[in-house]
């Protein structure tokens, strides 16, 4: 198969094999081990950005805990909630609430009796039901003389949900209860902190989000990996989950990655110019060295094609132009051809010795005859 491929092909193959597959080899692996890298670094940010999420939800918990604290100490409130429970009309404390709702935004602000009972909610949204009772864990902590705060389902919605009792001199009056849901404000201040859009659902529905795109998202295909990126303003975004406290909620989040692939394809392309232009140089070296062994062989063989077809002329020579092999060759092949016109010349001049001599024996051979004829013409 390969008796009828040419030498300077033969030549040229090895050559750019040496030269291409250890390049193409490092080129492979260097590519292996950038995307690796940035694997690792894209899940670094995820986990950086998960904590920030984790942080973010913890700080706001403490948040509107420190601010239902300074809501049930202020003297009015504490005034005004001593009134209601004799037997106040309550309009005072309700525009109160309301105000203080608005400066430290939660979303529903309760007080109740000593008991637990249920004696004023103020809520940004009315259509909300009140259905947790004083049985709510967070409510019971208060009963028990014992603020808390916690990620739990309040009225029937994720929340952070916050309680607190509200003292005078002769012991609890009433407690507060402040209730910030997990919807699209909250959302977007994570947003405004980590630099990620967002998704909290609950009871594998979204319940909130920053952008429209992650309404549809399924949390459940999210969580096992069957979801895995989402298309954002044409963007496309990676998705993880972190769960939070409540049994069925956590976050969606959507890590922007346009620049981690943008930095794989300018690898890859960086790669395979190099591979490219190597290529093209280990081409153009393989080339111009086959090309400068096989010139002194062809014209060897035009030397040899020459004599074969003009006579046998043994005047034709081949130019030294090298010492190498190939000038030693050339050198050879001028001795050779020098040795065969010697022998060619020495042929010739014996062949020319022996028709004089067989002229000189046929003239002798005629001398003979011709004094044989006479002698017998004699005798006769």
């Amino acid at each position: 198969m390969l008796h009828g491929i040419k030498l300077r092909t033969k030549l040229l193959g090895p050559l750019l094999g040496l030269a291409i597959v250890p390049l193409l080899i490092t080129l492979l692996v260097v590519s292996y081990l950038n995307q690796t890298q940035i694997g690792k670094a894209m899940d670094l940010r995820k986990t950086d950005i998960t904590n920030f999420v984790e942080r973010n939800t913890t700080y706001f918990q403490l948040e509107k805990f420190n601010y239902l604290t300074l809501i049930a100490q202020n003297e009015e409130v504490v005034s005004d909630v001593s009134n209601v429970i004799i037997g106040d009309s309550g309009d005072q404390l309700r525009q109160r609430l309301a105000e203080l709702a608005k400066t430290y935004r939660f979303d529903t602000l309760e007080i109740l009796d000593p008991a637990g009972y249920l004696v004023m909610r103020i809520a940004q949204d009315e259509t909300i039901p009140a259905t947790s009772t004083r049985e709510h864990p967070v409510i019971q902590g208060s009963l028990e003389d014992d603020p808390m705060y916690d990620v739990a389902v309040f009225d029937g919605r994720l929340a952070i949900v916050t309680a607190c009792p509200i003292l005078v001199s002769g012991g609890i009056v009433g407690h507060i209860v402040g209730i910030t849901y997990f919807n699209e404000r909250m959302a977007n201040l994570v947003k405004s902190a980590s630099g990620a859009h967002i998704a909290f659902y609950h009871d594998g529905k979204i319940v909130a989000v920053t952008h429209k795109a992650l309404t549809s998202l399924d949390p459940e295909a999210v969580r096992r990996g069957q979801t895995d990126h989402v298309d954002i303003e044409g963007l496309s975004q990676s998705l993880f989950v972190n769960s939070l406290k409540v049994s069925g909620a956590g976050v969606i989040v959507a890590l922007d990655q346009t620049e981690l692939a943008a930095a794989i394809t300018t690898t890859r392309r960086v790669l395979w110019l190099l591979l490219i232009s190597f290529g093209g140089l280990a081409l153009v070296i393989g080339l111009v060295s086959s090309t400068r062994i096989t010139r002194p062989l062809r014209r060897v063989m035009g030397t040899l094609e020459e004599m074969a077809a003009g006579g046998g002329d043994l005047t034709q020579t081949m130019a030294v132009e090298s010492t190498d092999e190939m000038g030693e060759l050339a050198t050879n092949f001028n001795r050779f051809v020098a040795r065969l016109r010697e022998m060619v010349q020495r042929t010739r001049t014996a062949s020319g010795d022996l028709t004089l001599a067989t002229e000189r024996l046929r003239r002798s051979s005629r001398e003979v005859s011709d004094g044989a004829q006479q002698q017998s013409q004699s005798l006769e």
